[in-house]
């Protein structure tokens, strides 16, 4: 045997003895991993109760009694890891009044995501593939920032649910109705309306009638309302005629 073959055998079985030891080393080492992560206490919480409370000293300032058996035994109430939770986060596909706008993610009760907004396509699930395609829907979206609070949409709701009353007084002297009297109809019902975002018919209301008008909600979404004038009648109030009575003389 030539002295060139055994040095090469002698370098092959050197490098098969270090990649041995370095197989050995990396496999002691994630023994000793596994072994720390299972040994690392799990964060449960359980709530438990004593079956029998233990009395309290009548006496202050004694020594208190030893525990006895039956004061170490408890009861199981609640496992807080397997809690079942009462609601659940969806996001919204579509603006639901009394729950929140369209792309809002919010909390709802199970039911009411079981029976009724998955079913009618009003909303999903907050899954992080959902999260993506909400953040790129809101990126797409040519609505932006602007967008209708629910409280403007309730507003909006409310001042289409029943016209506008204007009453005037048959005897009061009116050639034109004025901007003043409409907004101040507004705020005795209850909803603010400021001067710019008020536009009356074109042709003046000098009689009347209903009419039709147009209120701005938050400079987003300019919607019609209706309006009544009607002629209010003064109270007529009835007067008992009495005979007068001439004392006896």
């Amino acid at each position: 045997m030539s002295l060139s073959r055994v040095t090469s055998q002698m370098i092959n079985l050197s490098g098969r003895g270090h990649l041995v030891n370095m197989i050995n080393k990396l496999s002691g080492q994630l023994l000793e991993t596994s072994q720390i992560n299972q040994c690392q206490p799990t964060r449960n919480v359980v709530i438990v109760k004593r079956k029998y409370p233990i009395g309290v000293e009548r006496q202050p300032g004694r020594e208190l009694k030893p525990f006895k058996n039956r004061h170490k035994l408890y009861e199981f109430v609640e496992d807080t890891q397997h809690k079942t939770k009462k609601s659940v986060k969806v996001i919204l596909t579509e603006d639901v009044p009394g729950i929140g706008l369209k792309y809002d993610i919010v909390a709802v009760r199970k039911g009411t995501v079981r029976n009724r907004l998955i079913p009618e396509n009003l909303a999903v699930y907050a899954s992080p593939e959902n999260l993506e395609e909400r953040a790129q829907a809101i990126k797409e979206s040519a609505m932006g920032a602007k967008r209708l609070s629910l409280l403007a949409q309730e507003t909006i709701q409310h001042m289409q649910s029943k016209p506008l009353r204007i009453a005037i007084h048959e005897d009061q002297e009116w050639k034109e109705l004025e901007r003043e009297r409409v907004l101040h109809a507004f705020k005795m019902d209850g909803v603010h309306v400021p001067d710019y975002a008020l536009k009356l018919p074109d042709e003046p209301v000098t009689e009347f009638g209903e009419y039709q008008i147009y209120v701005t909600v938050n400079g987003v979404k300019t919607v019609p309302v209706e309006m009544h004038v009607i002629k209010q009648e003064r109270e007529k109030v009835e007067e008992s005629d009495t005979d007068d009575i001439n004392p006896e003389s």
